[in-house]
């Protein structure tokens, strides 16, 4: 997956996706381990800035990814062929 600063287009970053996995908005917090710093309210107040009209039974996708120096050394070995 490629990320691009929207102000700034030729700034990105490369990652390597690991794991995709829907779930309804209000169980985000929990899976992720963030519990206490998003609660239901702080949550759904953040997503709703980028999405007006979420709600919190809403199915979501979370996606985890390597960072880029990760996917760089791995897609470098790969490369190699190590």
């Amino acid at each position: 997956m490629t990320y691009v600063c929207e102000g700034n287009p030729s700034r990105r970053a490369k990652v390597l996706v690991t794991r995709c996995t829907d779930m309804a908005l209000s169980q985000t917090a929990a899976y992720l381990g963030r519990e206490a710093e998003w609660p239901a309210a702080t949550m759904l107040e953040g997503m709703r800035e980028h999405y007006p009209e979420i709600e919190l039974t809403d199915i979501v996708q979370i996606i985890e990814h390597l960072s880029p120096a990760q996917t760089l050394e791995l897609t470098s070995e790969k490369q190699r062929g190590e």
